[in-house]
């Protein structure tokens, strides 16, 4: 039963984000919050990451608010 449950967890994209990664899009997702100047780099990355990893759709989730 846990065996099945960590794979779906790994499966939909739950993995932990490294601690720079985390950094990273905190301050993205604050300056764009805040309605500061943000690149196109920063925002597709931060879109593709999002795309790719609940747990950092979450965190921007929270920090934006949408």
């Amino acid at each position: 039963m846990y065996y099945m449950w960590c794979i779906n967890y790994i499966r939909v994209g739950y993995r932990m984000l490294s601690r720079d990664y985390r950094l990273k899009l905190t301050e993205i997702c604050c300056k764009i919050k805040l309605k500061r100047h943000v690149t196109l780099d920063e925002m597709i990355w931060k879109q593709k990451l999002c795309d790719a990893n609940k747990h950092a759709s979450g965190i921007a989730e929270r920090i934006i608010g949408y």
